[in-house]
């Protein structure tokens, strides 16, 4: 006959074994998945290892991370920033058609930056502006002839791209541009 410490152990052990299954099982993500408000053009900041924040979800069709930007243009998430190789991140507007049916559009290519590795162009910051606590990165969606005009918004053009730089003096506001 098992003593009770046996069989707890016994039991303890399949248990383990299960969730191991299940969470070698779950799809692992290789890329982002951006969602934005219809026509969004603007700033985005999300905020990684944000504490008490919930994690991103898992699209397992495509194992890509889904990250839903608000007309705030901030998101926040507990996961942390995993820069992904060989990425290939999507982005998408959210819009309703004529029957009140949410479907997504691919955003113009041209509104967003490849930074040369298969993800989006923008700059990282440890902390956030407001203090709280986090890893923000940041960067711009919008056509070429408004990213010319924004401060910053080609990340590429901005003097020690791509060597380690001091974070800069002031940050971008997210948040949708108004129309001009």
């Amino acid at each position: 006959m098992l003593s009770s410490q046996k069989v707890r152990r016994v039991l303890c052990a399949a248990v383990l074994g299960v969730c191991a299954t299940f969470l070698s099982a779950r799809p692992k993500p290789n890329h982002y998945r951006f969602v934005l408000p219809s026509g969004y053009v603007g700033w985005v900041q999300i905020v990684f290892a944000a504490p008490e924040a919930p994690a991103l979800p898992i699209i397992e069709a495509n194992h890509a991370l889904l990250v839903r930007i608000g007309e705030s243009g901030v998101v926040r998430t507990g996961d942390l920033w995993v820069h992904f190789r060989n990425p290939h991140d999507e982005f998408f507007y959210q819009v309703s058609d004529a029957n009140g049916h949410d479907k997504f559009v691919p955003v113009p290519d041209d509104y967003t930056l490849d930074d040369g590795y298969g993800t989006h162009a923008g700059f990282g910051i440890n902390g956030t502006p407001d203090n709280s606590p986090g890893y923000s990165w940041f960067f711009f969606i919008g056509p070429p002839e408004l990213r010319d005009r924004t401060p910053g918004a080609d990340i590429r053009k901005v003097p020690g791209f791509g060597k380690k730089r001091e974070a800069p003096a002031t940050y971008p506001t997210p948040g949708r541009i108004p129309p001009s």
